[in-house]
């Protein structure tokens, strides 16, 4: 996503399996703004509807199994491994979040505990509950050498590397991305409000 205007100051996006989207909202401490879905200038639009109030939009939609939140930067910044852990009860959450300096920084939880999470392109700095749980996908995606090592102790950049562990990510877990839908599409939209 990176690239798309929307998204030029970072962005944050979570999946949570099993859930509705509606139920991921909650999750996230959302308020369901409308039961119709909406494009981004008009999630946009609610946000900045009451001055004297701190808020941002949260998109939500599901493909297959896996329901997804999706959010850009903006004047509320999410904790994201406590917002994954409370996305995560009785399930499985990946999040993803991407700020404007293009550090990315990922989060896996199961049943509300960080189970792994990193930085790209530091996959071989890991942290959580089951830090080596993705050591082999990285490997087989060329995030990780066979020694554990990533490319980028070794002087190698990679190009979309975000894209290759959103790939990790799907042929893990079996979740999707559909681009078109989170940047142009039409999504039910939550506001998150500052307190």
């Amino acid at each position: 996503m990176a690239g798309d205007n929307f998204f030029e100051l970072g962005y944050w996006l979570v999946f949570a399996q099993g859930l509705e989207p509606v139920e991921l909202l909650a999750r996230l401490g959302c308020d369901l703004v409308s039961e119709e879905p909406l494009s981004w200038r008009d999630g946009g639009l609610i946000e900045t509807e009451d001055e004297d109030v701190n808020a941002q939009a949260v998109r939500v939609g599901r493909v297959e199994e896996w329901a997804f939140a999706v959010a850009w930067y903006g004047s509320i910044i999410v904790d994201a491994p406590t917002a994954v852990r409370a996305v995560s009860a009785g399930t499985v959450a990946v999040s993803l979040e991407r700020n404007v300096n293009a550090a990315s920084w990922w989060v896996v939880a199961m049943d509300s505990e960080v189970a792994c999470e990193f930085t790209s392109p530091d996959f071989h700095v890991r942290s959580g509950q089951v830090p080596d749980m993705l050591v082999d996908d990285m490997m087989s995606h060329g995030l990780l050498h066979v020694d554990g090592t990533a490319p980028i102790q070794h002087g190698i950049s990679l190009p979309d590397i975000d894209t290759r562990v959103l790939r990790m990510f799907e042929g893990r877990f079996g979740l999707a991305l559909p681009r078109e839908l989170i940047t142009r599409g039409e999504l039910l939209t939550g506001l998150l409000i500052d307190d």
